[in-house]
């Protein structure tokens, strides 16, 4: 029941700054790493990196499905690489440019159309040619040349036209308008997908690129931890030997190192898989590993409010601004079926 005067409420949001702390979630809200004006970071990542050209290429030996070489890549690279090889967002830039167009071809209804036409006719009839060979043989015949007419010729017959026509809709009926803002409406809706798609392919790889590298501490911790077990199965086994330790110490590090094996087993597989889980969402060559090149440290704390933080989700969500253009769409197709039914003008 309240679903339309909460957007409502949102929408008069959006365009309002006088509220202190939609200020400053405005200022706080940007995301890691912030976002450029463009929409698109001009990071060069390594060339390496970069997809086959041929997408229908395959391989056709286990050679060709071995990896060659680990890269390591930032963050700023991993999103870049994936604005650019992504396929949605591919789709959802040409659905943007698709609109544009739509629009432009709405908008050009508010000018005058000149139409100029020219056609060409040439018409050659041979009843005339039989009829002067039928007289031909009949006065060969008759005898009756000197009572031919020699003047009777058939002539082809040539006709050229030009009509220019000039046309212009008054817009009485609202068609023309309507068109118009469907075509402005379903544009500023594809706009806000390319925005949500982008975000959203921005938080995915973010997200792996961090479990990658989770996954690379947990090994360097795993090397570690069967590093110290090791030395300490050793310093056990010299112990036993000096007379001074117990079998049992010694078989408690052996499964201690075991065990500490098996976790490094387990990280180092971990590590694979994030690792072809990244290269997978940056759609990058499939014979290059990835590693993580940003050290690990925070990336900032988080100094709004809880209040402040929903007033922000408010104003920076695309879905919810989606919604309300979606309603506008809504209504523009609505005025455009009713222009079917009043009467339209034409100059």
């Amino acid at each position: 029941m309240n679903t339309v005067p909460n957007l409502a409420r949102v929408e008069n949001q959006k365009h309002s700054s006088n509220n202190s702390s939609l200020i400053i979630a405005q200022q706080n809200s940007e995301s890691f790493p912030p976002p450029v004006p463009n929409g698109t970071l001009q990071t060069n990542p390594p060339p390496q990196i970069e997809p086959n050209s041929n997408p229908l290429n395959y391989p056709i030996s286990p050679d060709e499905v071995q990896i060659k070489e680990t890269i390591p890549i930032t963050l700023e690279q991993a999103i870049d690489l994936a604005r650019r090889n992504n396929p949605e967002i591919q789709v959802s830039q040409l659905e943007v440019e698709r609109t544009k167009a739509s629009l432009r071809q709405a908008q050009a209804a508010l000018w005058p159309s000149l139409t100029f036409d020219s056609t060409i006719e040439r018409i050659e009839s041979a009843i005339g040619d039989l009829q002067a060979q039928a007289q031909q043989r009949v006065a060969e015949v008759t005898g009756a040349d000197q009572f031919i007419d020699t003047d009777i010729q058939n002539f082809p017959v040539t006709t050229f036209t030009n009509t220019f026509q000039f046309d212009y809709d008054l817009g009485l009926g609202k068609a023309r308008s309507s068109r118009i803002g469907v075509a402005r409406e379903q544009m500023r809706l594809r706009e806000l997908e390319l925005e949500r798609v982008s975000e959203q392919l921005r938080l995915d790889v973010s997200n792996d690129y961090y479990n990658l590298q989770q996954s690379d501490g947990r090994v360097r911790i795993g090397e570690a931890a069967v590093k110290n077990a090791r030395k300490s199965l050793e310093d056990a086994e010299a112990l036993e030997r000096a007379g001074v330790g117990t079998r049992f110490d010694v078989l408690q590090a052996q499964v201690t190192l075991s065990n500490e094996q098996q976790n490094l087993t387990n990280a180092l597989r971990d590590q694979r898989t994030s690792q072809r889980r990244l290269a997978e969402r940056l759609s990058a060559n499939e014979l290059i590993n990835l590693t993580a090149a940003d050290p690990i440290e925070p990336a900032g704390s988080w100094l709004l409010s809880l209040d402040e933080t929903i007033v922000a989700a408010f104003q920076n969500r695309a879905e919810l601004e989606q919604q309300l253009v979606q309603r506008d769409l809504s209504d523009e197709q609505r005025k455009l079926a009713l222009s079917s039914v009043r009467p339209n003008l034409n100059f």
